[in-house]
């Protein structure tokens, strides 16, 4: 989480600006109580944890390689492939990989390391 910052936004007061950082990091709470909640009313912890486990494991810890089979799989055909808020890890994985043998893949040459959301060709 980020401070949402008055020079980036002209609207935003200081006293928000103070207070972005502690309500976003509130906001997160509420809402995983809310699904931790919903998930104990319509299930079991026994049954829904191991489903949580599997959608993490796949969708965030095994996002990359995922995401270049994906493209492996179905755009190895394409002409040219764009990509938005690729982290510095894919383009890394991407250009040692059979992508990277048939496609150039340009990459900004100063990655966002902070928020990790980088666009590539």
């Amino acid at each position: 989480l980020q401070k949402i910052k008055r020079s980036k936004y002209k609207a935003v007061t200081e006293e928000e600006e103070k207070d972005s950082l502690p309500l976003q990091t509130m906001c997160g709470a509420i809402f995983d109580a809310i699904l931790v909640h919903m998930m104990n009313t319509v299930s079991t912890p026994d049954t829904w944890q191991p489903l949580k486990r599997t959608m993490v494991q796949a969708l965030n810890k095994q996002k990359v390689p995922n995401t270049l089979k994906i493209m492996e799989k179905h755009y190895m055909d394409s002409d040219i492939i764009t990509l938005q808020e690729v982290s510095a890890s894919l383009i890394d994985q991407a250009r040692k990989s059979a992508i990277g043998k048939k496609f150039h893949i340009i990459a900004p040459a100063n990655l966002d390391a902070v928020r990790d959301q980088n666009s590539v060709v």
